[in-house]
C-alpha cells in the first residue's frame, strides 16, 4: 500500500481510488486536479482526479525548494513548504514558473484564507 495516495468516498467512508506516487507526503485537491508532494525526490505532481492519470510534474530541486512537504492550492497557484528550508515555493499554474519565497524558518503548514492570503506556520529555524 506504500507510495499511494487514496481517494476516500465521504458517502461510504471507503477507498474509492488510488494514485501511485513515489514518496508522497502532502496532498491538496481542487478543480485543477490532485496535487501531491514527493519529499524524497523533490517533486510536485498533478494528477487527474477522475482516473489518476499524471498531468504534469514540477521539479523543485536546484535552488527552488528541497524536500517539499506541505501543499495548498490558492490564488496565484500551488504553494509548497519544506521542513528543510527557510522558504516556500509558488507554482504559477498559468506560466508553470516556480517562484521561491524566503521565510524566517521551516514550514509547519500552509493555508489560504477566504480573501486569498497565504498563511505559513513557521516551526523553527532551518537546519
Amino acid at each position: 500500500l506504500g507510495d499511494t495516495v487514496l481517494r476516500i468516498d465521504p458517502e461510504t467512508n471507503e477507498v474509492a481510488g488510488r494514485i501511485q506516487v513515489e514518496s508522497p507526503f502532502g496532498v491538496a485537491a481542487d478543480g485543477s486536479g490532485v496535487w501531491v508532494t514527493s519529499e524524497l525526490n523533490d517533486r510536485v505532481h498533478q494528477f487527474d482526479p477522475s482516473d489518476g492519470r499524471p498531468v504534469r510534474t514540477f521539479d523543485t530541486a536546484d535552488g527552488i525548494l528541497d524536500g517539499p512537504t506541505t501543499i495548498v492550492i490558492g490564488p496565484g497557484g500551488v504553494w509548497i513548504g519544506s521542513d528543510l528550508e527557510s522558504a516556500v515555493a509558488r507554482v504559477d499554474l498559468e506560466t508553470n514558473v516556480i517562484d521561491r519565497v524566503p521565510i524566517d524558518g521551516i514550514t509547519g503548514g500552509i493555508a489560504v484564507d477566504a480573501v486569498g492570503d497565504v498563511w505559513v506556520a513557521v516551526r523553527a529555524q532551518a537546519v
